[in-house]
């Protein structure tokens, strides 16, 4: 994640992020139902900012047979998830940035659920898809989950894409990617296709996926 907003996260703590999951709609798992047909079949995947656990859990509800590669830069978030994964042999969790990342084998599938892309202005977005694209299996997919482009929040917002956030936890500086944006970050990085659907959580929450093949 983002240095800058990496003091919220380890701040935040797991009960407050689980309670902002079922507030955002994200708890029902409407994203991850949307995307599990692109990815059931791929023998590893690999979750950036696997937070408390959400999509391992749901890969596992699903019987997903393949290995999972849960990334977690937050302390307190990676000690919890260890609580709960580490007798599971499936689950491989790895503590730290991604951005340095080097696994033994290549993941046919990322996942970058709940907005984790937007803690980055846009040259970062783009290097960090870079850095996946490097991590991917030949024909693999990098899944990335945003809010849609205008949504309304309590932030405070520059403009449409960009948002600060002060809270109790600390500070959050977030960009939003366009659809011209991703196809910009496909296009320079060398993904061969980009896509997106729109979609709405439990609670009403407009958001929208991208997909980023090989």
């Amino acid at each position: 994640m983002n240095e800058k907003n990496l003091g919220f996260y380890t701040n935040l703590g797991v009960e407050p992020l689980q309670k902002l999951a079922e507030i955002g709609g994200f708890a029902s798992y409407t994203d991850m139902e949307l995307v599990y047909d692109k990815i059931k079949n791929s023998r590893v995947i690999m979750e950036i900012g696997a937070g408390y656990g959400r999509c391992v859990d749901f890969l596992l509800m699903q019987k997903f047979a393949g290995k999972i590669i849960a990334i977690e830069q937050s302390p307190t978030l990676t000690d919890y998830l260890k609580q709960r994964y580490s007798n599971n042999s499936q689950v491989e969790l790895v503590e730290g940035d991604f951005k340095n990342l080097q696994l033994k084998e290549k993941a046919d599938a990322a996942l970058w659920m709940w907005s984790g892309i937007i803690d980055f202005d846009r040259e970062e977005q783009k290097n960090c898809l870079r850095k996946i694209h490097g991590l991917l299996s030949e024909h693999g997919i990098v899944i990335v989950d945003i809010p849609r482009l205008g949504f309304k929040t309590y932030a405070t917002h520059t403009d449409e894409q960009r948002l600060h956030l002060d809270s109790a936890y600390g500070t959050l500086d977030c960009y939003i990617p366009s659809l011209k944006d991703m196809e910009e970050y496909c296009n320079e990085v060398g993904y061969a296709k980009c896509y997106s659907i729109d979609y709405k959580t439990n609670s009403d929450k407009e958001r929208t996926i991208y997909f980023l093949e090989k």
